[in-house]
């Protein structure tokens, strides 16, 4: 109980902090601390925001990657951590995470890499030699010397992460727009995703009954169809609405619950 109290003033005070600066890298020390409480989709929506309000820093989307991971959802999770280490190669939890999930995904040559990688910045890392065991050696024709695909260091601005996920919680804020361009630029690189379409073909009917929450229905968003056309949009703000309060309340409740079951 001690520990849960302990855990709930340090949410409190980094929630606070993040109220007041809204631009603040504490976003991901309070998404962890709400992975470690288990409560993984208030960890995901804070990380996700942070990423967007600052998408040159790589532990948010490594932290996005850790939510991610502990949800199952590895493919998603394995697009964070590209994004992390395309901001820095050298992310050494970066390279480790999305080496199991390679692996996990029965890709050894990628695993591999990304764990050799690893092993160069940590060559006494006795879990990192016991990943390299099961991805076998290295083909011969593999450059050794060579980084894997997206681990290579770039001052380039890392580029949002689109995904299904990412939407989902832009809908529930009822930050339709947002999440219709997240739709609109999964169906410009798949448009044959039929699930995708499907699932922007309602959100622009929600907003043309007036659901949308955000400000007035934008021009591009009405021209998904059913086909699966989808024209570009402008970028979305990256300003971080609604701050953290909500989530922090939420979860002032959730611990009240809990302790009234144990009682």
């Amino acid at each position: 109980m001690n520990n849960s109290f302990s855990m709930l003033g340090k949410i409190a005070e980094l929630t606070e902090t993040l109220a007041k600066e809204p631009r603040s890298t504490v976003f991901v020390s309070l998404a962890e601390a709400y992975r470690q409480m288990g409560l993984l989709d208030d960890a995901l929506e804070i990380a996700a925001k942070g990423t967007r309000s600052l998408p040159n820093f790589g532990p948010g989307y490594l932290t996005v990657g850790r939510i991610l991971i502990q949800k199952g959802q590895l493919e998603d999770a394995a697009q964070a951590l590209e994004s992390a280490l395309h901001l820095d190669g050298d992310n050494l939890p970066a390279l480790k995470n999305l080496g199991r999930i390679r692996l996990k995904q029965g890709d050894k040559n990628r695993a591999g890499d990304l764990l050799r990688k690893a092993a160069g910045l940590k060559p006494d890392d006795p879990e990192i030699a016991k990943l390299l065991k099961v991805c076998g050696p290295a083909k011969v024709n593999e450059a050794p010397s060579g980084a894997p695909a997206g681990t290579a260091k770039s001052s380039a601005k890392a580029a949002p992460i689109s995904t299904p996920t990412l939407a989902e919680i832009y809908i529930r804020q009822g930050f339709y727009k947002k999440a219709m361009r997240i739709f609109l630029e999964i169906l410009k690189n798949d448009p044959g995703n039929s699930e995708i379409r499907r699932s922007a073909i309602a959100l622009k009917r929600r907003m043309e009954m007036g659901e949308n929450q955000d400000s007035p229905v934008e021009e591009s968003s009405r021209e998904v169809t059913d086909s699966g056309s989808a024209a570009p949009v402008e970028s979305a703000p990256t300003a971080i609405e609604n701050g953290p309060r909500q989530i922090f309340e939420k979860w002032l409740e959730a611990i009240q619950i809990r302790r009234e079951d144990v009682q």
